[in-house]
């Protein structure tokens, strides 16, 4: 089990989820936070949101250091697959062009992930694979059924298992698991509207199934973590700092630039992404420009706030 190896780590070790929108959007790693400030709060368990929107295994080699590995996290739980695939090459007729792109993103991510696991295996971290959280191509929100992009995930969960028997990595399977539940479920909410992000529901399942793949759960006991208003404060300020990546990474990442060269590039980048006219694209730039020059702040503040968790008080209640 995860936990026995944990348990060789001194208190205040850190645990670093590394991967995408949903990694970034974090509801499952909150309720993991909340149980642990109940189950172990004299481990001190630090968790580290290191998830980008948007971002693939390929795009986070860019950032493994700058946004995973600066923290010098003890472990590191990594998910990446569903922008990996290319969801926009399916639902649609494929010719041998676009077979062999699908089979092209597939060949990408499986040695992308690799690079991910040596990276961090030789920076000293115990590395948690996560297969991706399946594509809904079965329920009944409007977003158009990209058929066959299910498909080219659950192979992305075999390179992913694969892999973390080759590295001896310890495995949480999301996509099996989220499946499994789904047919014994048919009408179960925990997939959204795009087919893409869990809600709110299918968060808490991920927290779950992790906890679980731990060793703190049997799976049996119903999941129901009190949340933790400290944790809650350190959830908001992280959530910008997320959205302060994204814009960083996602948008500016291939900024390569003399400094003054940099700087009218990255605002060329700012002023056409917002012109898209994306709620969360704009506000995100919002908050880019607002907080950038305070980022190492925030960044600290976000420390303060996460050893803040664990207080005496935590402690007693728990």
């Amino acid at each position: 089990m995860i936990m026995d190896a944990l348990a060789s780590f001194p208190a205040g070790f850190r645990i670093c989820f590394f991967g995408d929108s949903i990694t970034a959007g974090g509801l499952w790693i909150r309720d993991i936070t909340d149980y642990f400030l109940d189950a172990c709060p004299k481990r001190r368990i630090l968790p580290i949101n290191s998830g980008v929107p948007g971002d693939s295994a390929s795009g986070a080699l860019r950032r493994i250091h700058a946004d995973c590995t600066v923290w010098f996290p003890q472990v590191v739980v990594v998910m990446f697959g569903m922008n990996d695939v290319g969801r926009e090459l399916y639902g649609r007729t494929a010719d041998r062009a676009l077979l062999e792109q699908r089979e092209q993103r597939l060949r990408d991510y499986a040695a992308a992930m690799r690079r991910i696991v040596q990276e961090l295996q030789a920076a000293g971290s115990m590395v948690v694979l996560c297969t991706p959280t399946p594509y809904d191509e079965w329920g009944t929100a409007q977003a158009p059924v990209l058929t066959g992009c299910d498909g080219a995930l659950e192979s992305c969960a075999q390179t992913v298992r694969a892999l973390a028997e080759e590295r001896n990595c310890m495995l949480v399977d999301f996509h099996q698991a989220f499946l499994t539940r789904m047919q014994e479920e048919q009408d179960w909410p925990a997939v959204g509207p795009d087919r893409v992000h869990p809600t709110p529901v299918g968060h808490r399942f991920m927290a779950e199934v992790f906890l679980c793949r731990m060793g703190l759960l049997t799976g049996e006991e119903a999941f129901d973590p009190r949340q933790h208003k400290k944790n809650q404060q350190r959830f908001a300020l992280e959530e910008t700092l997320r959205n302060l990546s994204f814009a960083d990474w996602c948008l500016n990442g291939d900024v390569r630039d003399s400094w003054d060269e940099a700087v009218g590039r990255i605002n060329e980048n700012l002023a056409a992404a917002d012109a898209w006219n994306d709620a969360y694209i704009s506000r995100t730039i919002r908050l880019y420009r607002e907080n950038k020059i305070n980022l190492d702040i925030l960044r600290g503040e976000l420390a303060r706030l996460t050893l803040a968790m664990y207080t005496d008080e935590t402690e007693e209640s728990a």
